[in-house]
């Protein structure tokens, strides 16, 4: 039997730059929101709803996840972390490894450049990641911790950005 895992990796919603907020509490924008709304119609069209998110702490990203999210299923179990914000690729390997291997849809939702450099850590591709632009990767190495053990173990599926049709 062929295991099958899938990975989405998606960058925070638009979020304006601001004068009177610390950039970890940056909100979301009439735009950020509209673009997250159809990012979370495109992933239920495409059938990818997950079993698991790993989020950024990040008012904007938690905002993001709120917005995508409405239309998934409420038992979908989320996990904030600091250890996603201002940090590198190694990070969120070793954050995504570390889950249990029970889960098969899992989506990291995070800041860039770290989503961008993340991509092509793991598929070798390389894709522009706009605000919030997500990657369907997808791996059949038989646990989380083996798919992140050597690079470009992972496949790229589909990149989603908002409007896109």
């Amino acid at each position: 039997m062929d295991i099958r895992r899938q990975l989405l990796i998606m960058r925070h919603a638009s979020s304006p730059e601001s004068l009177h907020l610390d950039d970890h509490e940056r909100i979301l924008d009439e735009q950020g929101i509209s673009e997250a709304r159809s990012i979370g119609r495109m992933l239920i069209d495409a059938g990818f709803v997950p079993e698991i998110v790993l989020c950024s702490d990040a008012v904007r990203a938690i905002q993001t996840w709120q917005t995508v999210s409405r239309k998934f299923l409420p038992d979908v179990h989320v996990i904030f972390s600091s250890a996603l914000y201002r940090t590198n690729e190694a990070q969120y390997s070793e954050q995504v490894a570390r889950l249990e291997n029970r889960y098969y849809k899992i989506m990291l939702l995070g800041h860039n450049p770290t989503c961008e450099r993340f991509v092509e850590y793991l598929c070798g591709q390389s894709t522009p990641f706009y605000s919030a632009n997500a990657a369907l990767l997808e791996t059949t190495s038989p646990t989380w911790e083996e798919a992140f053990a050597m690079p470009k173990r992972f496949k790229l599926i589909q990149i989603f950005r908002p409007g896109q049709t």
